[in-house]
């Protein structure tokens, strides 16, 4: 017999069975998509940081090798005691390759100071020189000028041809800062004379002195200053090709001058007046479709700076929409739908269950199948990841804790000439069969990264599968299971050969400079040398490297030599003397030396480079003159003589004449 009020009581309790499942899943499915979302947000931010510290590493990087050609012409002026010809100038800005290698560099110029008693000399001498209509700019009186003298590349910049640097206050507060503390002084943004309307630009000065004059206060430097160094920038010249078009799809870059550094209250806010870089003007991303999404600026933005030439740039980068993986802005979504239909489907599972086996078991069909549909998404996002990683042009490998090969990309095959698919499973000893000690030593280095886990990086020369030899950087990073225990690693290999080689031109210029360089430690013992002086002095390296300058300088100019030497590591002059050195034969060689100190970055003195120039025959010359003097001025002593003679025997015959007509009268 059937009781209506207990058929109501059980279905009432079957009601409260399905909702309370459809409620338990929403909540387990709102809190795996919210930690989902959280973890997504936490790695896109991390990358972010990433990002922006690489590129603003980069642009600090660029800047700093920018500036340093304005080193590379104030050692040219240097090893010319303190002078260089126009032709010498040009020669070496030529060689500079501006366009290729330093395409943001409008022009470099030599600038000389000029008391306003001096200037009409200076123009008249300028115009003498090869510069008819030659006048200092902008006119008007001043107490002193910085005129551009000589300067290079000529085309495009023969307007700069008389500028005096201190003739507007943007150029004159750098040029009183470079010349007070004798430093890399950049001024603010300025119109480029050769497009004042096209692009921010700046300029950084590099002050020189009197080679005589002491420089160890302001006041001294400002007295001994004699001219300037100074180079042009257009920022977005420097910039061109520093990002790559994958980067600026992801993230927008601004640059604005902030004022002086360490100075209060001169920090300015970023406007357009103080303007130097932005990339939306790089045609790579003024061609990208998509504008930044305003909502992620918002939430992912950051804020760096550089110090450059004791000028504060400010740098601003904000994220675009298309900002991080795939996986990561769609995983939770992925999560919170994938959450809602499972609940959905238990809560309709329980629901037909409470009816129908039949229902049960179409329920649990179409669950199967949805379920199906989630793993085939997670499976799009994760050959996805694997596309990306395809996509890199760099080699990538993964490697277990056995030091074996689970994956490669495609860029590893190409540079190896190995298939994944013959050479997953093996170690590096099978990559280098016929090179076991490389094998070994990077084994050891995987070996190190298991003891530490984390990050590793070294360089290595390798060889590619088409027997070329690389010289390349690892970096290798450990990453882990759920547990927490590392898993393997994961490395990328970048080519830096065309790096060495650069580096390995730079020792062909110091081996063929043509005047002789030495380098010595704090004690005046020999480390390097190049072919010049080794030939000067008649030594091999082999012989001379690790001798005291003492045992080479001739023995009355030793305490000489070695009082120049403390003067160039106690203070922050370049010293010059005269002395001689002692040939291998046992000769004496007379040389100009120039002795400067290269310091550590926390400012102490770490080595002394001396730049020796030969100039016995400019001694020869000079005692050759000597004597001609000395000849000279015996004969006109020598003729002097002689006519007093001749006067004192005129007298004498006079009066002996006179007395004789006196007695004859």
């Amino acid at each position: 017999m059937d009781f209506p009020g207990e058929d109501h009581a059980l279905n009432r309790g079957r009601h409260w069975l399905v909702w309370a499942v459809l409620g338990a899943g929403l909540l387990l499915t709102g809190i795996a998509w919210n930690a989902t979302r959280l973890q997504a947000e936490r790695e896109t931010a991390e990358r972010f940081t990433a990002v922006t510290n690489d590129a603003r590493d980069a642009i600090e990087s660029r800047v700093r090798s920018y500036s340093e050609v304005l080193m590379g012409v104030r050692a040219l002026y240097l090893a010319n005691a303190g002078h260089f010809s126009e032709r010498e100038f040009t020669d070496y800005v030529a060689a500079l390759d501006l366009p290729q290698r330093y395409s943001g560099i409008q022009v470099i110029h030599y600038a000389q100071r000029v008391t306003a008693r001096e200037r009409g000399a200076f123009e008249a001498a300028a115009r003498r020189a090869g510069d008819p209509g030659f006048t200092i700019k902008p006119p008007g009186q001043r107490d002193e000028y910085v005129v551009v003298r000589y300067f290079a590349p000529r085309t495009g910049n023969e307007g700069t041809l008389g500028l005096d640097l201190a003739g507007d206050p943007v150029r004159l507060q750098a040029l009183n800062r470079a010349r007070a503390f004798g430093e890399l002084a950049a001024t603010g943004p300025i119109a480029q004379a050769l497009d004042p309307t096209r692009y921010p630009g700046f300029a950084m000065r590099l002050p020189v002195y009197e080679r005589s004059a002491p420089t160890e206060t302001i006041a001294q430097r400002r007295a001994g200053f004699t001219g300037m160094i100074s180079a042009s920038f257009v920022v977005i010249d420097i910039m061109r090709g520093l990002f790559s078009e994958s980067l600026l799809a992801q993230i927008h870059v601004r640059i604005h001058d902030a004022g002086l550094v360490n100075v209060d209250g001169d920090t300015a806010l970023p406007s357009e007046k103080n303007l130097m870089f932005d990339s939306s003007r790089l045609p790579a991303e003024r061609n990208m479709s998509g504008a930044a999404d305003s909502a992620a600026r918002a939430a992912l933005t950051a804020t760096s700076s550089l110090d450059v030439g004791g000028r504060r740039w400010n740098l601003y980068f904000s994220a675009r929409s298309g900002f991080g993986s795939a996986v990561g802005r769609w995983l939770p979504w992925l999560v919170l739908i994938s959450g809602a239909a499972i609940s959905l489907l238990l809560t309709g599972l329980v629901r037909s269950l409470q009816t129908s086996r039949a229902r049960a078991v179409a329920w649990a069909d179409r669950a199967t199948a949805d379920l199906r549909a989630s793993e085939a998404r997670l499976t799009e996002e994760q050959n996805r990841m694997r596309e990306l990683i395809e996509a890199i042009p760099n080699p990538i490998f993964f490697k277990s804790t056995d030091g074996r090969y689970i994956g490669v990309n495609k860029a590893w095959e190409a540079l190896f000439g190995r298939a994944r698919e013959s050479f997953i499973g093996k170690t590096v000893h099978d990559l280098y069969p016929h090179q076991p000690e490389l094998a070994d030593r990077l084994e050891a280095m995987d070996r190190a990264l298991w003891r530490n886990p984390g990050t590793q990086l070294y360089e290595t020369a390798i060889t590619t599968g088409q027997g070329t030899t690389l010289d390349t950087v690892y970096y290798k990073a450990t990453y882990k299971n759920r547990d927490g225990s590392v898993a393997g690693l994961i490395g990328m290999i970048v080519d830096i050969t065309e790096r060495k080689a650069t580096e390995q031109r730079f020792r062909a210029l110091f081996d063929n400079a043509a005047v002789g360089i030495a380098t010595f430690d704090l004690r005046g013992t020999v480390t390097d040398a190049n072919q010049k002086f080794l030939d000067m002095l008649g030594y091999t390296k082999e012989h001379l490297v690790g001798r005291n300058i003492a045992e080479i300088s001739a023995p009355e100019d030793r305490q000489q030599c070695m009082n120049s030497a403390e003067e160039a590591i106690h203070g922050t002059v370049v010293t010059t003397t005269e002395q001689r050195f002692v040939h291998q034969d046992g000769r004496l060689l007379w040389a100009r030396r120039t002795v400067s100190v290269i310091r550590s970055k926390d400012g102490k003195p770490d080595y002394l480079v001396n730049v020796i120039e030969d100039i016995a025959d400019r001694k020869q010359e000079e005692l050759r003159r000597s004597m001609e003097y000395a000849v000279t001025w015996a004969l006109a002593e020598e003729e002097s003589l002689i006519a007093l003679f001749s006067k004192v025997i005129e007298i004498i015959c006079r009066n002996i004449g006179w007395e004789f007509g006196m007695a004859w009268t």
